[in-house]
């Protein structure tokens, strides 16, 4: 929908999208104007990607989520937390406490139906910007949950191997970051994850962009 983007439209497009998110993703929208659109509405989405407006929305952004005391407040309860006296969020391990978003819960089955709505609602996104020759990468983001399952003490979860094998299987380029995740933690005992909150690490960082690399080399070298 953006002007830039249908002016100059880029070779590649990327979507990364974390494991949790998946099954709430929505089907693309039509492009087509609503003439009931009012005036302002028009005005709003004419300054929307304006360079200041941008700029206005990163600044309150970055003060909405207030990092570095996010970032104190989960060092602080880390450093006076004993082993015995751990949030509930918190599992002890060999690399020390380590902080769960969701739990074991993150790791519950997800039913066959749901899958194939998820699979499906990719390959449409693979399959529009194909039309506009945009070579469509999906790049997943497994849950820590589903990589430490061992810690949580449940099932291998299948479900984001299941999509992403589904997705290759419809001709989606789909990086298969859960294997990778899962060799890397279980061959090299590599902490992927920040311990204190969702996010990877500079190795999970790594990882991740070294399987896209390789992507995107192979993409090139098919080009015509």
């Amino acid at each position: 929908k953006t002007k830039r983007f249908k002016d100059h439209p880029p070779k590649i497009a990327i979507l990364g999208a974390i494991e949790r998110e998946l099954i709430h993703m929505s089907p693309l929208k039509s492009n087509r104007r609503n003439e009931t659109e009012s005036r302002i509405f028009l005005w709003v989405k004419s300054i929307r990607y304006k360079r200041m407006f941008q700029s206005i929305i990163v600044l309150l952004d970055r003060i909405g989520k207030a990092n570095m005391l996010h970032a104190l407040r989960a060092h602080l309860r880390r450093l006076f937390s004993s082993k015995r006296d751990l949030n509930p969020q918190y599992v002890h391990s060999k690399f020390g406490p380590i902080f769960f978003l969701q739990g074991a819960n993150a790791n519950q089955a997800v039913p066959k139906e749901k899958r194939e709505q998820v699979v499906r609602i990719i390959k449409s996104y693979h399959e529009a910007l194909k039309s506009r020759e945009i070579h469509f990468i999906f790049l997943p983001i497994p849950e820590k949950e589903n990589i430490f399952h061992e810690l949580l003490n449940t099932p291998k979860p299948v479900f984001l191997r299941e999509v992403i094998s589904q997705l290759k299987r419809e001709g989606v380029e789909a990086i298969d970051t859960q294997k990778a995740f899962e060799e890397a933690f279980q061959r090299d005992q590599i902490l992927l994850f920040q311990a204190d909150d969702t996010h990877w690490s500079a190795e999970g960082v790594k990882l991740a962009a070294k399987l896209l690399r390789e992507a995107i080399r192979n993409i090139e070298e098919r080009r015509p």
